[in-house]
């Protein structure tokens, strides 16, 4: 009873996974995977390849099938919940709760309105079912349009155009609507709440949420399926079958012309969730599925077939399989061969076998060679079958020319047969192929220099290297009969179940070891594989690469098909179980197998399974290639569409710095699409996966920027190119090479001119200043007549004599000496042309005091200075500047009989300036000069020194003016300032 209960539940078990093993099998991507938010109501596909996404709170989603890029409000969109979307060239439409937002390449345009639930275009017209009506887009503004009421003023769930009318589902039933703007063309053709609509080319088919399915032909509607409840949604990828999604029952697969459900999918099919909204198909012939909370799915054709009793092949555990041009070989643990071709399975007979086949192999003949575990080698020759009535094996053990019976592993070559024996080494047979005997045999052992003879599997490279792996961890080859053996090879005990060699690098496959690599030429550098993915398995029984370059590791627990980078590094890693179809679950020890059709042959411990790669139509889908930036200068050129221009893009001298950035979207493989470019007619630049090129600094001339881009399958995209032309710099055309020969000619003309122009007013001021120079040495020579008065010095020498006669010799002495030195001090001066304010005031004081002694006057001198920072002998002055003003002063400015004459100088610092003041309180100048005219005396020491003054700077200022108080005349004030000079 026990027995018959575990035998039942195995039995259970093995249905199970079966029935796992035939659903059809999704990709789901979620928020976990970039997705802005779970629920997702509409799905397009727009021009480049990019699958978008209406999602309900977080956006609009564009895949690429590696990435989700997410749109908000913050990028211009209306409102982040999405109820439609519609791809039309370069645009994308999409209703939103607040109203249509337009994505125009990288731009957001919006108009309000109701919420939308639907889109369509009828020729050149853009029409949206609302939650209140239907609106029309016209002159970049939507408009309401008017049906009537029972329409206008509620939800339109779906809207098509259908033989001239439109269609409308609302929760009041189904209208047909001959215009718009005409309530009395809005008839109801079915009441009930409808949600979806799908046209047809005879019919329309119509989804409800109560009532089921309805077919509506020549304005007649009838129901056609009741039970299928909750729709939102219909469409069609063929002309055989319609698929309905629903809100709540999953989806349904239903025959076009009977309505009938031919297949119903959900939870109870492996599904996550019942809560459909869109199923899209895309370019590449992918189904999405969208749905209200479980994110996107993805459907994926089965890829895995399993054999056992129920479909032909009656047996559980395969030992080892091999896939040749027109056939399938597999054995069993029931020492049998079994072969399988266009007819089927069958088991070809051998009573000989006797023992367990351990290897099938075929050799350039295509006959079948099968090691066995105690009884030597069989051959099957096909040629040899039942028709000449002779057995189509021949059998070769340890009586007939094999040096061992037990066997593990056969590869045959084009000349040789190499057989692993079990602990006795490695066989090399040189057998005649044609006549069917062994010639000769080699025994390679630890003689030869295999040190670990417990071969666990032996692998022939392209080079006719026969490589071998050992259950203690060793490894080695053999190449032109010499052995190179290496021990533990990954510094440790571990056995090696498989081994394959993949352009130039050794994969070996251990027990719980995981699976290590290395280049054959450097066997002492193994690494352990591993990468962005990690394996989570540690024991390999099977190593194949696929035609894809793609690595699959058959394991204890599935199999797993491994994507490697260049440096064999792993960048995917997809496991496949029992959940995902493949049933036999644990594989067995070197039973994997590649057909010339690109499917892999897996034997397992429940039976044989198989994998389909891609179906050939789909593969040939040439990839798609399209410009998504254009840079000018570092700056995107946004308004052309690149893609669409065909005219030459002419651009200014300056804007020679160009980027492109392009595109191929392949939502199935994408990290494998690689890129190539060229500029002009140059060769084009290796394959990349980089999708930018960056020209810098570029000289003027017409370009042309071809690109094309290659998928993972090697299928070729279109060549894109763009022509530009950058224009030459203003100074390299021929007008400005004119106008520059024009220019300089002028330049030159007029250089020549300002050259003599210039020369002649440097003559002009050479000669002015000549003029300049000569009125100075004028004035100087006038000053130096001034600086001795002639009646001055002959009333000194008359003085001196009068004071002689009158015997004062002592005043005599006085006076004589006095004059000297003031002849002196004059003399001395007028031979310098600055002198110290120092000395200039000692000559002015020796002057007066003579002047006193020889006149009846009595004039008072007082010299003030307000100079406190710079000693009076550093400042330097013109001699003899002070003396006329004091002579003028003395001689005109005072009578005989004034006693109290005054004279007074004054000196002060102003800025960079030296000013001085000389102030009488005489009878003021305007009186002095009426005296001089009555007089006819012609004095001109003030004019001159005047001029002395003026002439020493620009900035030199000179005034004289008379005192008045109380409007008397109290005297005349000479002021001059003159540019400060020191003597250091």
């Amino acid at each position: 009873m026990k027995k018959t209960f575990y035998l039942f539940c195995i039995a259970c078990l093995l249905a199970v996974f079966n029935l796992q093993g035939q659903k059809k099998q999704y990709i789901q991507y979620s928020i976990e995977e970039g997705l802005p938010q779970s629920q997702i109501i509409d799905i397009t596909e727009d021009a480049f390849g990019y699958l978008y996404l209406a999602t309900q709170g977080g956006g609009l989603a564009r895949f690429d099938g590696k990435e989700f890029n997410v749109f908000t409000q913050k990028n211009g969109l209306e409102s982040n919940y999405i109820n439609a979307l519609v791809a039309h060239k370069d645009s994308l439409f999409i209703g939103t709760n607040q109203g249509l937002t337009i994505k125009v390449r990288d731009s957001f345009v919006s108009y309000k309105s109701p919420k939308i639930l639907k889109i369509i275009k009828v020729q050149k017209h853009w029409y949206f079912a609302t939650n209140q009506g239907v609106y029309l887009l016209k002159n970049n503004y939507l408009q309401p349009l008017k049906a009537n009421q029972k329409i206008d003023l509620a939800p339109v769930n779906d809207l098509v155009f259908y033989k001239g009318s439109f269609w409308a589902a609302n929760h009041l039933g189904l209208w047909k609507i001959e215009d718009f703007d005409n309530s009395s063309n809005a008839a109801l053709i079915q009441p009930g709440h409808f949600t979806a609509i799908y046209k047809q080319q005879n019919s329309l088919i119509v989804g409800s949420l109560k009532s089921g399915l309805f077919s509506i032909q020549n304005g007649t509607s009838s129901q056609e399926n009741k039970y299928i409840l909750d729709i939102n949604s219909i469409g069609s990828f063929d002309d055989e079958q319609l698929w309905i999604t629903t809100n709540t029952n999953g989806i349904y697969l239903i025959n076009k012309q009977k309505l009938s459900v031919v297949k119903h999918s959900g939870t109870d099919t492996g599904l996550p969730t019942n809560a459909f909204t869109k199923i899209y198909k895309d370019h590449q012939k992918n189904i999405w599925i969208a749905t209200s909370g479980a994110g996107l799915l993805k459907q994926t054709v089965p890829k895995f077939k399993h054999f056992d009793s129920r479909n032909g092949f009656n047996n559980t555990r395969v030992t080892t399989v091999l896939a040749t041009q027109d056939a399938l070989w597999v054995s069993n643990s029931k020492q049998q061969l079994i072969k399988k071709d266009s007819l089927g399975f069958y088991t070809l007979e051998n009573p000989f076998i006797k023992s367990k086949i351990t290897s099938i192999a075929a050799d350039s003949t295509n006959s079948i060679w099968l090691t066995t575990a105690k009884n030597g080698l069989f051959i099957y020759k096909k040629e040899n079958d039942s028709a000449r009535g002779e057995t189509p094996y021949k059998h070769l053990n340890s009586r007939n020319g094999l040096p061992h019976d037990q066997l593990s592993q056969v590869v045959p070559n084009k000349e040789k047969i190499w057989l692993a024996t079990v602990n006795k080494g490695i066989v090399q047979l040189d057998y005649n192929f044609d006549k069917g005997f062994v010639k000769s045999s080699t025994l390679f052992n630890g003689v030869k220099g295999i040190k670990d003879l417990s071969i666990s599997t032996i692998a022939l490279d392209k080079s006719q290297k026969l490589w071998y792996a050992t259950n203690n961890g060793a490894l080695g080859y053999i190449f032109n009969n010499k052995v190179y053996h290496y021990t533990e090879i990954l510094n440790q005990r571990a056995k090696i179940n498989a081994i394959t060699i993949h352009k130039g690098v050794v994969f070996i496959g251990t027990q719980e070891k995981g699976i290590w690599f290395a280049k054959s030429n450097q066997l002492n550098n193994f690494k352990l594989l591993k990468g962005q993915k990690e394996l989570t398995f540690t024991t390999c029984n099977q190593l194949l690469f696929d035609a894809e370059d793609h690595l699959w590791v058959g394991t204890a627990n599935g199999v797993i098909s491994v994507e490697l980078s260049e440096n064999n590094e792993i960048l995917t890693a997809q496991h496949y179980d029992a959940t995902d179809g493949f049933v036999g679950v644990e594989t067995s020890l070197n039973a994997i197998s590649l057909d010339p059709n690109g499917s892999i042959w897996f034997g397992t411990q429940r039976g044989l399974s198989q994998y389909t790669a891609m179906p050939i139509e789909l593969s040939k889908i040439k990839p798609r290639l399209y410009f998504e930036e254009l840079k000018i200068n570092f700056n995107t050129l946004d308004n052309i569409d690149i893609n669409s221009n065909t005219k030459t893009l002419n651009l200014k001298p300056l804007e020679n710095n160009v980027a492109f950035r392009f595109k191929t979207v392949d939502l199935n493989n994408p990290t494998q699409v690689v890129y190539r470019w060229k500029l002009n007619k140059g060769n084009y630049s290796p394959w990349t996966t980089q999708n930018t090129v960056e020209f810098a600094n570029l000289n003027s001339s017409m370009y042309t920027f071809t690109v094309q881009s290659k998928n993972k399958q090697d299928l070729l995209s279109e060549e894109e190119s763009i022509l530009f032309y950058i224009d030459s710099p203003f100074y390299q055309k021929q007008w400005f090479l004119f106008s520059v020969i024009g220019a300089s000619l002028a330049i030159l003309l007029l250089a020549v001119a300002y050259y003599l122009k210039r020369e002649k007013t440097k003559n002009l001021a050479k000669l002015k200043q000549l003029k300049l120079e000569n009125h100075l040495l004028t004035l100087e020579q006038k000053a130096l007549q001034l600086q001795m008065n002639p009646h001055f010095i002959f009333n000194v020498l008359n003085g001196i004599k009068a004071l002689n006669n009158r015997g004062e010799k002592v005043l005599v002495n006085s006076t004589v000496n006095q004059f000297a030195l003031l002849l002196r001090g004059i003399l001395e001066n007028s031979r310098e042309e600055e002198i110290s304010l120092k000395q200039e005031i000692e000559t002015l004081k020796n002057y007066v005091a003579l002047e006193q002694q020889m006149s009846e006057k009595q004039v008072e001198l007082v010299v003030y200075s307000a100079i406190e920072k710079i000693d009076l002998d550093e400042i330097l002055i013109p001699p003899m500047l002070l003396q006329p003003f004091v002579e003028n002063s003395i001689k005109h400015a005072f009578d005989s009989n004034n006693t109290s004459a005054k004279i007074e100088i004054t000196f002060s610092l102003e800025k960079q300036f030296l000013c001085c003041s000389i102030t009488d309180n005489g009878k003021g100048y305007i009186e002095t000069q009426l005296g001089k005219e009555k007089s006819k005396h012609k004095s001109k020491a003030l004019k001159i020194t005047k001029e002395r003054i003026e002439s020493l700077s620009t900035l030199a200022i000179f005034r004289m003016e008379e005192l008045k108080e109380n409007k008397k005349i109290t005297g005349t004030k000479v002021w001059f300032k003159i540019p400060l000079k020191t003597d250091y």
